[in-house]
Parts: C-alpha cells; structure tokens; sequence
C-alpha cells in the first residue's frame, strides 16, 4: 500500500494503515511490484512519482479490510489495514499511515479498535527506550526524519520525495513546530455515574445568552470522550499522588491528600516541591502495591487550570455568605464552551448534582480595525490604559456596552471617537438637568405631576417608555441595546426636543414661580431616572450626579433600585374610566358572574390603561410630525437670510388635516385648556417662536380663540393665501416671515412694546 506523511519520524511508530469505507482501490503494476491506492488519486500519483497508471485490477476497500501487512522497516512488525471515514480521497493516496502515539485522531482510532498506543518519545523529542529499530534509541525526532527517509529508499520503498508548505500545529508563543505523544495521564471518567448525560440534562436549566451558544455547549460535552486532569508544566497546583518508578503504578489515598491540603495551607502551594517522600511515609505505603518495588516517587504532573477555575463555584461562591448558589452569571468568551464554562459545569453536577449557573453568557473576540483577532503574540493589542487615557474609564465601559457582543468586537480609532461623542452627549445633558436644579428640592418645591403642562407630561411619558424599555434591556442582557436606548433618547427626547423647549421656562420664568418649578419637577426626574439607568455602565459618572442631586445621600447609587415611577404612570392613566371610549368595557366586566370579576377586572383596566396610554401617543405622533414640517419652514428662511434664530419667526398655519387627525387634535386643544393654556402659547413654546397666528378657511378647528385687534381681518387674510407653502404633512401648510416689533432683552422674543427698554409685556410681568 502506498502511503503518504508528511512527518516521517512517526513511521517507526506505525501501528495501523487506514483505507476509507465504501470506496474503490486500484492495483498498480510498476517494474513488476504492485502498488495500491486509491482509484480516484491513481493518476496523481503516478504522475507525481513518474511512472506509467498501469491499473491491473480494482477492488473495494471492504475487500482489504483486516488483513495485516509488513511494516516498511520493522522486520517482525505486521500492522492490520483499519477503514475509517476520516481518509481523504481527494489529496494523497487515500492510504493513511495511522502512528496513534502521534496525534489524536489515531489515538481515537486505536482505541476503537483496540491497537497499541506506542509512543517511545521524551519530552524532549528524543526517541526512548523501547523505540523501534533500536539503533533510533536516543535520536532526536528532527534527526529521525532524515533516518526515516534514507532507510526507505535504500530499501527501495520511497516512491517519491518533494517538499510541501502546509499548515502546521505549532506554539503560539515562540511559533515552533510541536509534537504530539500519548502519555500516562489523570482523567475524569466522564461515564462514571453517568456524568456526561447528567451534566446534558443540567444544561437544559440554564439561560443563554444568545441563545444558540446552548448548542455549542451541549455539542461539546456530547462529543467530549474523556477529561484529561492532568498537565506536564513546572508549575502549578499539584497532583497529591506517587507512581512507582518501574511500573508507573499511581498511588493516591485521602489521608495523602488530607496531608497535603494542611501542608499547602501553612506553606503555600509550593509545600509539595519541597516535601520528601519520608516526610509522609506514614501516609504511604513502603512499595508499590502493583510490582511490589520500593520505588515510589512524587507526581511531577499538575491539574489542568480548567479544573482549577471550573471549582470556583465550590471555592469562592460556598465560602462567601454574601455570594449565593448557583451563580446568577457566568460570562466568558465563545472558546470558554470547551473550558470554563464546561469544567464549572461537570464539576457542580459531580459536588452539587446541578449546574453552578443560572446563566451562561458568550461574548466573541475582541479584533483591531483590520478585523484580526488581538493577541499579544501579534502585537496588535489596544491596551484599556491607552483608551482610559483618551476617554476615561466610564467612557471604555460605554464603549464595551455598545458592541454586540454576539459576534466580534471591534475597536479602532473611529469607534472609540464615536463612544466619546454619546458619552459627552449624555454626561453634557445630565450636566445642563443638575444645573437647572440647583435650588430645587424634590421633597419641598415640586408640583404635582397632574397639574403639570400637556408637554411636560409627555416627556414624563416618554421617560417612563424608557426607563420601562431599558430594564427590559438589562434583564435580557442587551447592553448595545440600552446604549442605543440612552443615546437615541438623550439626542432626540431631550437636547433636540424637550431641553430645548423648556430653556425659556428656565431661564425666564420666576425663579420660584410655578411654571419653573414644574419644569425643575420633570428635570429632577429625567435626571434621577436616567442617572440610575446608567450607574451599570457609567458607574462614576452616575455616582457623582447623584451626589449633588440627592438631598443627604446615604447610599452609594449602585445599592439603590432603579426609578419605579409609579406616581408617573398614575398621572398617564389618571382619567381611564372618565374616557366614553372605554364605557362599553366598564360595563361588561360589571355584567360578569361574580366569580370571574376580580382578574377580568384588573385585566380590563389594565387594557384601559394600555389604550389611554397608546391614544395620547398617537397624539402627540401627529404634534411632532407638525413640528417637523414647522422647522424645515423655518430652516428655508434661516438659510435665505431672513431670519437668523428661530425666535425672530413669526408663523402662520393652516390646518386641513384628516379627519381622524383633526379630531384628535381638538381632544388635544381642549386638554390644553383645561390645564390653563391656550393653543397659541402652547404653539410659541412648542415651536421656539415670538408669534403665531392660525388661518382656517374650512374650519376643521372648533372652538377658535378670539382674533386680537391687531389679527388680519379677513380680506387680509384672503391676501396672505399666497404666502403659505404646502408641506410634506398632508392639510398642513405654513408660512414664515420676520417676526414684527422689537427683541426683549431678557427672552429674547419680539413683541411691539413701548416699555424704554423694550421689555416684552411677560418680562415686565415677572420683573414688577
């Protein structure tokens, strides 16, 4: 059989050749010798080799199957011919050398079918006692190759030679090529008590996160044959055992490890590279129980670190009171299902019968801008100082918050740039919310929340939606979803929106006045709520806002809840089953028999509030497609020049929106009256504008304000038409000009007034 290797060195180690199952193999004459390999790869290799594909016969693998042939070069050794699937029949010859002292799927081969697993080498690479031929005996590997390949051909059995470059396993930290050899080892037996299967059925009773990676773990302990404990390395935690010398007989009893628990525990771990074998012969017996010599000494081997860690549960989480059992989190990344995640696992179903984890989350690799993974082998590591340096430490903790975790972790220069902008984003807006409330105090100064302005009540609302939204976020693990959640909600809510608007409330109104302390009322809770929403991720920034904010704070902000705003979902729903809307509800649970009453009823009313809810939603929905419409008006007129500050606009509006729409917005109209403001302040504050005058030649709105004296009358409003543009908003259109009379000095708004200083009439107001 013609076989080809790429490593040489490990022919004196053949115990098997490998042909695959259901395939057909052609028999080769050549200067009257007959070779066999594969039919599919006959013209290859004689190509290769330079001889003439002379197929003389051709038989199924089946027929080879068990017979035994002569080794090349070991005069008594015949090895049998073994079928497997794993050959290849589309490179070399489909006849696999099979050496299972020298790597792991031979190693599986021979086990299963019950082969010598001979592997005559040192740690060194040498070639050892017991090696065949025996003129190899001391001959390193690197030198064995060369021996290897003179030997066959002066036998005449080199069919041919070339150099190949191919991957290789090797070192990752010094790149040298390794050797693999089957040694003596400590296993758990994962069949013992049914372990394997056990620890599946416990992997049924965790969460993941995501949730594909539980089959990456079930896959894992279902394909793993067996735990090797043991490590060859010159230090770590050590194998409490003897082996005789002459027989490598193991002993281990539980006095020894007893011995050396309390030796280790005065010491140190390096008790058992000092201890002698006398100094704990009364723990041991005087010779070996297998051959009977006297020949016993201490096990050089260590435990595998993944033991190590995998027994942190029973360390760390069974010594500690304040730590509970199992863990609420483990997280690591995706090659952990193969380690620490795996040892936790089979070692908690051994102590505990149960998994020491109620979930498992499985982040990927962290890679540089170029996409390769960082290694400090490669040296293309970003070091968390460097990215500390230029942002802060709350800044990498936002940045590590806003990838997925799911796949690949980039990073690069634009990334981080990208983090730092949110990250000043949120910290500058939290700063503008502490700054505006300096002299408030939410226990003495605020105003209830029913009393408060429609819009500063749908900022409540949309508070709500968001503190709702992220702790949903943050229980299902979705850290890139809570940054997305803040950073969309700090730029659109509240700097592109409610900040924005309620900046002349702040800075204008009375300082104790009621309109400015329902304004401080709603920032007190934007900041409370979103200081506590970041504190996971913007630890000292959190804690710092919450020093200032928090009238004599005792509590460090990551020992407190989250906002429940309770008293913020009692004002959304306050006037439920005041709505005629909801009647025909009211009434059918109050027909229901008596016994179904109680949960029917709470359902229905919370359904009742989920409709209010979604109703003034929609509402406001229309209201901000307005105000988009309004500002693009605006932002034509800022970039011809006529204006230069949305404050010296004055506008004009037309409504003639669709019915559904303009019912609403009357609902909305006569809310607005109710809580003391007419459509016209409200539309001045909503927009950022000095004036606004509404025409209506349809007249879909009901209920109109009286015309001031100095409103167009009609023909002037019949000559206006042409001013006003068509918007993208279906029955909306506007128009903008220069706002009329002078600039207040201290709002900044335009009014014709006749005070010396120009003063509007609002501003001579609060400062009489």
């Amino acid at each position: 059989l013609v076989i080809w290797t790429t490593t040489p060195w490990t022919l004196p180690l053949n115990r098997a050749v490998l042909l695959k199952p259901q395939t057909v193999y052609s028999v080769v004459e050549h200067e009257g010798e007959y070779l066999i390999m594969g039919s599919d790869l006959v013209a290859t290799v004689c190509k290769k080799a330079g001889i003439i594909p002379n197929v003389v016969l051709q038989v199924q693998s089946e027929e080879l199957e068990k017979k035994h042939i002569q080794h090349p070069f070991v005069d008594e050794l015949t090895v049998p011919i073994i079928l497997n699937s794993f050959v290849a029949t589309d490179e070399g010859t489909a006849c696999v050398h099979c050496a299972p002292g020298c790597g792991p799927q031979d190693y599986d081969v021979a086990i299963a079918n019950g082969l010598e697993i001979f592997s005559p080498l040192s740690p060194e690479g040498i070639y050892v006692d017991g090696i065949q031929p025996q003129e190899l005996e001391g001959v390193s590997i690197l030198d064995g190759q060369g021996w290897v390949i003179k030997t066959i051909a002066n036998k005449g059995m080199l069919l041919h030679k070339e150099s190949i470059k191919h991957s290789y396993p090797h070192c990752w930290r010094c790149h040298n090529g390794l050797m693999f050899r089957a040694t003596r080892q400590w296993f758990c037996n994962l069949e013992h008590n049914n372990l394997k299967q056990r620890a599946l059925d416990a992997i049924e009773s965790i969460a993941f996160f995501p949730e594909k990676m539980k089959n990456s773990l079930k896959s894992t302990v279902e394909n793993r044959k067996e735990w090797c404990l043991s490590r060859q390395r010159s230090w770590g935690v050590p194998i409490p055992a003897f082996v005789c010398t002459y027989c490598e007989y193991p002993y281990i009893n539980k006095k020894l490890i007893d011995r050396v628990e309390k030796g280790i525990l005065e010491e140190g771990i390096e008790f058992w590279n000092r201890v002698t074998r006398d100094e704990l012969i009364d723990v041991l017996h005087a010779e070996c129980s297998e051959c009977g010599r006297k020949e016993l000494a201490k096990e050089q081997d260590i435990l595998d670190v993944w033991f190590d860690s995998g027994i942190s549960h029973f360390a760390v989480l069974k010594t500690d009171p304040e730590l509970g059992y199992p863990a609420d989190l483990y997280l690591e990344g995706v090659d952990q299902h193969r380690g620490w995640f795996q040892s936790s696992l089979l070692t908690s179903v051994v102590l505990d019968a149960q998994a020491c984890m109620k979930t498992i989350l499985t982040h990927g690799f962290t890679v540089d801008e170029h996409g390769y993974k960082m290694s400090k082998s490669k040296g293309n590591v970003v070091s968390p100082q460097d990215i500390i340096d230029k942002i802060g430490t709350d800044g990498l903790r936002l940045w590590s918050a806003s990838v997925d975790y799911e796949g690949d972790i980039h990073i690069s220069d634009t990334i981080i740039h990208n983090v730092a902008q949110v990250y000043r984003k949120v910290r500058n807006t939290c700063r503008f919310l502490l700054s505006n409330i300096y002299d408030f105090d939410i226990d003495k100064n605020s105003v209830p929340l029913e009393k408060l302005r429609l819009i500063d009540q749908y900022a409540l609302q949309r508070l709500f939606e968001l503190n709702y939204d992220v702790q949903l976020k943050y229980e299902s693990y979705d850290f890139t979803g809570v940054f997305h959640k803040i950073a969309d909600y700090v730029t659109k809510e509240l700097s592109s929106l409610y900040l924005d608007i309620i900046k002349d409330r702040l800075y204008v109104e009375q300082a104790d006045g009621v309109l400015r302390r329902s304004t401080q009322t709603v920032c007190w809770y934007i900041l409370d709520t979103l200081t506590r929403l970041l504190a996971p991720i913007l630890s000292f920034t959190s804690e710092q806002l919450s020093d200032y904010y928090q009238k004599d704070k005792s509590t460090s902000i990551h020992l407190q809840s989250f906002a429940q705003l309770d008293a913020v979902w009692r004002m959304m729903t306050r006037s439920v089953l005041q709505n005629k809307d909801f009647m025909p509800l009211v009434k059918l649970h109050k027909m229901l028999p008596i016994g179904y009453r109680p949960g029917i009823i709470k359902t229905i009313e919370r359904l009742e509030e989920y409709e209010s809810v979604i109703k003034r939603k929609k509402i406001w929905d229309v209201l901000l497609k307005i105000r988009s419409e309004v500002l693009k008006a605006i932002e034509k007129k800022r970039e011809q020049g006529i204006i230069k500050h949305p404050l010296e606009v004055k506008l004009g509006i037309k409504f003639a929106l669709s019915k559904q729409d303009m019912d609403m917005l009357n609902n909305f109209f006569h809310e607005l009256e109710v809580y003391g403001q007419t459509r016209k302040d409200f539309f001045k504050e909503f927009f950022i504008i000095s004036q606004y005058e509404e025409y209506d030649k349809n007249e879909n709105l009901n209920n109109y304000e009286e015309r001031e004296e100095e409103d167009l009358d009609e023909n002037e409003d019949e000559d206006y038409e042409d001013f006003f543009e068509e918007t993208d908003f279906k029955g909306l259109k506007v128009y903008v000009e220069k706002a009329e009379g002078q600039k207040c000095p201290r709002c900044w708004q335009y009014e014709v007034s006749n005070h010396q200083n120009n003063l509007c009439k609002r501003c001579q107001k609060i400062l009489s």
